[in-house]
């Protein structure tokens, strides 16, 4: 049986403290284990819609959508990210130190994720955040985004002891 957290349209919405699973598409509150005549299954390994190689060089964000979903490096979550990275974060007065923390400490996440027995925990609560951000970039909500990031980021690192 199909459930709405194994949607492509499923995210978890975090925005404005309401913490509620929601459909992209329709913005509809939706649960967790519910399903509607919308879904689409999220490409995995087993499937052929699966893009395979990994592109994630030790970035936790990619990992969770290729490596972990099996989307395309240059799925929509992604691609609104790196245009937020470029367009908006760069811009901050504290932009590029932002972006090279995460360069620096990525790929320790990455490590310390794949070598958990809880992965899956993680990439998980990784994509939940990387949908909700990708929602409000699309809503101009900026500042939310990077709440939401920075708040990942600093959860992760306090989780790995980094």
């Amino acid at each position: 049986m199909p459930y709405c957290r194994d949607c492509i349209y499923f995210h978890y919405d975090s925005s404005k403290l309401l913490f509620k699973y929601r459909c992209s598409l329709t913005d509809e509150s939706v649960s967790e284990t519910g399903c509607c005549n919308r879904f689409v299954a999220r490409p995995t390994k087993s499937n052929t819609n699966y893009s395979s190689g990994s592109s994630s060089s030790g970035c936790f964000l990619t990992s969770a959508c290729v490596d972990y979903l099996g989307k395309a490096d240059d799925c929509k979550e992604l691609t609104l990210l790196r245009k937020y990275r470029d367009e908006q974060m760069k811009k901050l007065p504290d932009g590029d130190t932002l972006i090279k923390e995460y360069y620096d400490v990525a790929p320790k996440i990455v490590d310390r994720i794949d070598a958990s027995s809880e992965k899956s925990k993680y990439y998980d609560k990784i994509y939940s955040v990387i949908s909700t951000c990708a929602y409000l970039i699309e809503k101009e909500e900026y500042e939310e985004v990077l709440s939401l990031y920075k708040n990942m980021v600093l959860d992760l690192k306090n989780e790995f002891n980094l």
